[in-house]
């Protein structure tokens, strides 16, 4: 069963999860199958691209996210460290950060590339979706009805909204503005 699907950058691929442990990269002007990406051992919850999109990165609930080479389905690799199911992960505008939610209630900010991993915030319960402001100073991160909006430097909270319950996520490209659709209504 298909958990999610999300679009490349430039349009020409999709990459579907799944309850079966794997992605799958499709090619969407002829509809047929790139490759598989497998490494994952559990639920495969989600996908995200980088801005380029030359890195696909994976999250499940086997408690990791994983990068991958999108047309070839190369593991880039393997970034572990919650205590729980991931539930979200985003990469910054750059494409050397990665923002992860995990059911453990943390955010990581992860630097891939160069093997550094920092707690960005202890949220006090699961987080649902994550975002960076483009410049990637900026992270919003939801749980239940609530949206932290942290400083990506240092973790630092710079604000607090009471939103209801959840659906998306996006910040402005200069950090100044945090827009939430919640239910029906945009706070």
């Amino acid at each position: 069963q298909v958990t999610a699907g999300v679009m490349s950058p430039d349009g020409r691929l999709l990459v579907t999860t799944s309850t079966d442990g794997t992605g799958r990269v499709w090619d969407l002007r002829s509809g047929g199958l790139v490759t598989d990406l497998i490494g994952h051992t559990n639920r495969v919850l989600g996908a995200a691209f980088s801005r380029d999109g030359s890195v696909v990165a994976t999250w499940s609930d086997d408690r990791t996210v994983r990068l991958w080479h999108p047309e070839r389905g190369r593991a880039l690799g393997a970034l572990a460290g919650h205590g729980d199911a991931v539930t979200a992960a985003s990469f910054n505008a750059l494409g050397d950060a990665v923002l992860s939610t995990s059911a453990d209630g943390r955010a990581r900010l992860w630097r891939p590339f160069d093997n550094r991993l920092r707690l960005l915030a202890d949220l006090g319960g699961p987080p649902e979706i994550a975002a960076f402001s483009r410049d990637g100073r900026v992270a919003a991160v939801a749980v239940g009805d609530t949206v932290s909006v942290l400083d990506a430097a240092t973790g630092r909270r710079l604000a607090r909204l009471g939103t209801g319950h959840v659906d998306g996520l996006h910040i402005s490209a200069d950090g100044s503005h945090v827009a939430v659709s919640a239910g029906l209504a945009v706070t």
